[in-house]
This record gives C-alpha cells, sequence and structure tokens, in this order.
C-alpha cells in the first residue's frame, strides 16, 4: 500500500466527548476551490457558514457564500457520534503518487477553551467524509447570499 500512515501530536489535548464549543472552523483546499466552513454557537442555535475564497489580480477575497442555522444540541451530538474530539493532534501527511487531493485543517475551540486542532493533505482522519457530508447537507438547505443581496 502506498499510504503514509497517519500520524497524531501525542502533545495535542485528549478530549474524550464535547460537551460545548466556542469555534469551530474547517478550511479546504484543492485545485478548483478554497472554502471555510464555520460553526459558531449563538444561545441554543448555532450558524454555520461557508465563505469561499475568490481570487483576483492581486490577492483574494473570502466572501460569504452560504449560511444556516442549527440547534446547537445537534450538531454537539453529530461531533460526539462522528467522534471528531479524537481528531485532536491528528496530522495526515499527503501520500506519495497522489498527484492532486483536497487538503484540511480542522480548528476548534471546545470545552471551555481546549483548542483542537487536525490536518491532512488527501489523507482523513476517521468519519470525515461523515462529518463534511453533514456539513454540506446542512449548507444545502441554507440561504445562499448571492441570490438573496
Amino acid at each position: 500500500m502506498f499510504f503514509k500512515k497517519k500520524k497524531y501530536d501525542h502533545d495535542a489535548p485528549k478530549i474524550e466527548r464535547i460537551e460545548s464549543f466556542d469555534f469551530i472552523r474547517l478550511h479546504l483546499s484543492g485545485m478548483r476551490l478554497t472554502e471555510d466552513i464555520e460553526i459558531s454557537p449563538d444561545g441554543e442555535d448555532s450558524n454555520i457558514c461557508s465563505y469561499r475564497y475568490v481570487y483576483k489580480p492581486g490577492g483574494h477575497d473570502r466572501e460569504l457564500d452560504v449560511s444556516v442555522s442549527c440547534r446547537t444540541t445537534e450538531i454537539i451530538e453529530v461531533l460526539n457520534s462522528l467522534g471528531i474530539a479524537k481528531w485532536s493532534g491528528f496530522h495526515g501527511p499527503h501520500p506519495p503518487h497522489v498527484l492532486d487531493g483536497t487538503m484540511f485543517s480542522l480548528d476548534a475551540v471546545v470545552n471551555g477553551g481546549v483548542k483542537l486542532r487536525a490536518d491532512g493533505s488527501e489523507n482523513f482522519p476517521p468519519n470525515y467524509r461523515e462529518f463534511t457530508n453533514y456539513l454540506f447537507e446542512k449548507l444545502r438547505e441554507g440561504k445562499i447570499k448571492k441570490e438573496n443581496e
């Protein structure tokens, strides 16, 4: 098999369960897309927002693309059912002989100040696809800002 072994930073905080979160950001980049998906609590609900990077001569702009509101308890339930807390310290190096792919980084502040970090390049932690599928499904329910402006 030509995939490199997944690595974990053994000094990263060990979290068994996410009870609350202050902020979650999933940064995705690839050949055709750079996107941030941010989740921030607002009382009993949380906002899930997708920001796209629009490249222009001389730089880029980060623009809100879609946003949706969701129950915070639902998000915490999904985070725990998928074992996102166990991603803490994950580093998935790019596999040899793979010329393209998606890079991700996850930054979160959970449980009253614990910083959770994970990243990879076409090398993902367990349940990564299930987590992104959940987020994309929620965002499909949201408002497309460009159409509503």
